[in-house]
This record gives C-alpha cells, sequence and structure tokens, in this order.
C-alpha cells in the first residue's frame, strides 16, 4: 500500500496528548483531494500525541471507516461548543479557508468559529492552507481571522504572499499542502504510456467549453483517454456533470474513472485515478496526484488558487479554455514534476507539521 494511517502506526511518546478541534466543515463532502490531506496530516502527526474532534453535514460513516482514529461528529452548535470546551486548540487544516470565488461561505462560517473560540478562550491555529487571492486575504472577515490567530502555515508560496501582507500581526510561515506527506518520494505507479487523463471541474460556466473537448478526443482517434474525478458529487460544471456534456459520439472513446466516495479507501482513489502519460487538470490535489503519480502535468487555473500549486510544481498553466487548440497547446507543454522537487516539497510539509506539534506541544 502506498499510505498507511498513523492510527495503526508502532510506538510510544512521551508528549502530552493535544485534544484537536477541526473546525472546517468540508470533510465528507466526496472530495478524496481533502482525505489526502487529513491522512498526510495522521501521518506525521507523532504517535498518540493528539485526539482530535472533526465534524461534517456530510457523508460521516465514510469518514468513519476512513479515519477511526478521528472523532466524528455531526455539524451542529451544541456538538461544537462541546468539543470546544475541552480543546487544547482550534485548528484549520489545509484546503482553503481564505476565498471567495465560490462564495463568502466558508469565511462566514470561520467567522462564527472565531466569535466561539473568543467566548470559550480557546487559540486558533492554520496549517497547511490556502488564499486564493489578494481580495479574500483583505476582506474583513480574513483580517479578523488573522488577527485572531495564533499562528499561520500556508499550503504554498503564492498563498503565503498573499496572506503575509494582510496579516502584519500573526506571522505567515511558507509550509506545503499536507497531502504531500500521503506519498513516498520514488514510489509511483507504472506510467500508462499514450494514456490522456482529464481531469475537469470548475465554477464559471464556459471555463472549459464542451465543444473544446469534444473536438480534442475526436481529434485523437484510438487514443485512449481518461476522464478522472476528485469530487464525486454530480452538480454542475463538477467532474461527472462534464463527463455527461460530453457529445454521445465521444463518450465512449473516453473511460470514466470507477469513483464511490462512501466505500473507497485511499489507496482504491489512486489506483482508479492511475498514471496517465499526461494530465490535464483543474483540480488543486489533482494536481498534486498526477505529479506523484508520475504524470507529465498541466494546468488549468479555475481560481487563482490553482497557481500557487502549479507555481510550486513549477508547471505551465492557463487562465481557459477557448477552443481544442488550447488544450492541445497544454498537451505539449505538460512537464514532469522530478523526483528532487517533490521531495523538497514533502520536506516543506514535514517542518510545517513539526513546527506546529512543537507549538502545541509548549501550550
Amino acid at each position: 500500500m502506498r499510505i498507511s494511517s498513523a492510527a495503526d502506526a508502532a510506538g510510544t511518546n512521551t508528549l502530552k496528548q493535544s485534544r484537536i478541534v477541526i473546525g472546517p466543515n468540508f470533510f465528507g463532502a466526496g472530495n478524496f483531494g481533502d482525505d489526502l490531506m487529513l491522512e498526510g496530516f495522521l501521518n506525521q502527526a507523532p504517535p498518540g500525541a493528539i485526539d482530535v474532534v472533526a465534524f461534517t453535514p456530510h457523508d460521516i460513516e465514510s469518514q468513519r471507516r476512513r479515519f477511526p482514529a478521528i472523532t466524528w461528529l455531526p455539524d451542529d452548535d451544541a456538538a461544537r461548543e462541546a468539543a470546544l470546551r475541552n480543546a487544547d486548540v482550534w485548528l484549520a487544516l489545509g484546503d482553503t479557508p481564505f476565498q471567495l470565488d465560490s462564495g463568502p461561505w466558508m469565511l462566514d462560517h470561520l467567522d462564527r468559529e472565531r466569535e466561539r473560540c473568543l467566548e470559550l478562550n480557546v487559540p486558533m491555529a492554520y496549517l497547511g492552507v490556502g488564499c486564493e487571492s489578494d481580495a479574500a486575504a483583505w476582506d474583513p472577515r480574513s483580517s479578523e481571522l488573522l488577527a485572531s490567530a495564533a499562528c499561520v502555515w500556508t499550503r504554498d508560496a503564492l498563498s503565503a504572499r498573499y496572506l503575509a501582507d494582510a496579516a502584519p500581526v500573526t506571522a505567515v510561515e511558507t509550509g506545503a499542502d499536507l497531502a504531500h506527506l500521503a506519498f513516498e518520494v520514488g514510489i509511483s505507479p507504472t506510467l500508462e504510456k499514450g494514456l490522456l487523463g482529464l481531469l475537469i471541474a470548475y465554477e464559471r460556466e464556459g471555463l472549459v467549453p464542451a465543444r473544446a473537448l469534444d473536438d480534442l478526443i475526436d481529434g485523437r482517434p484510438g487514443a485512449p483517454s481518461r476522464w478522472l474525478v476528485q469530487e464525486g458529487r454530480h452538480f454542475p460544471y463538477t467532474e461527472r456533470w462534464n463527463y455527461d456534456a460530453l457529445s454521445a459520439s465521444v463518450q465512449p472513446q473516453t473511460a470514466l474513472m470507477p469513483f464511490d466516495y462512501s466505500t473507497d479507501s485511499l489507496d482504491a482513489f489512486l489506483d482508479n485515478f492511475g498514471a496517465p502519460e499526461i494530465v490535464i487538470s483543474t483540480r488543486y490535489h489533482g494536481t498534486l496526484v498526477a505529479a506523484w503519480q508520475g504524470s507529465r502535468v498541466a494546468v488549468i487555473a479555475r481560481s487563482a488558487k490553482l497557481r500557487g500549486i502549479a507555481e510550486d510544481l513549477d508547471l505551465p498553466w492557463i487562465d481557459a479554455v477557448a477552443s481544442a487548440d488550447d488544450l492541445q497547446i497544454l498537451i505539449q507543454r505538460a512537464r514532469l514534476v522530478s523526483h528532487e522537487r517533490l521531495g523538497r516539497l514533502r520536506e516543506r510539509a514535514v517542518a510545517m507539521c513539526d513546527a506546529f506539534f512543537a507549538w502545541l506541544r509548549l501550550r
């Protein structure tokens, strides 16, 4: 197996066990990228050092199966307040809490959490988090959150630059995405030569026209393609929605990646993702996974946050696609990420987590 949970690790440690309450509530929503971040965090935690509580309004049973070491609770005010009364720290773990492109819902949620932590005197920390833009960093809610934070580590260098200027009181440290910790340098599946992987999801209509995808696939007769899936839900412009928008003549030429969020393990997800020779991705973690799987990768930056992972991995990117020609250019420019670069990013993620656990130990 490529992935092993820290919950199964043997060993002892002398650290005082700390109660961590994970504040954001996106886990269990059907996105394996989120689960890779959580797996990476658990892999890096000193054995026995933490007791983690998390909340989800989504598929709670899938989370309990994948992460039995975590106490999973329904996302309601009573459960949150009870957990925080016994907490050593409130933690924003991974993803992009500082975002506006998909609406203000996350900042609104975190601002309510800030008020609750202030009332209960619980410190707030941010580990491996993203920021998608200057506008998100300078939003009044973000300013309050940053001012209340005991410590902030980002998941890429671009996020650190966005947040550093907006957080003059709280130090912002550059880390790396927690999902890097779910992989080992030099271990990757056999490359599937000639296979094109397409991971296409977005929020803004028309970012990647279905006609462009049809023309691209039709223009590669006999060449295999895999329609990759990171987000399992079926709503406008996610992966499965966009697959259904392909023409009836093109769909049979494109294998839809098997995906069952409710029951698949993380290893099953990676096996089904595979190692296409080339991957075109609009997903942050899909880009990261493809790089670790040994694919040549190019990015469509559906959000500014995609520029952060493209920059960290030194990958080509464009903002939007107008035609199959744009996709063909991306295929030609797609780049392999070296083991050395992946190793440096993994080391950055390790250092980030070590600094967090050292801070937690001193509390």
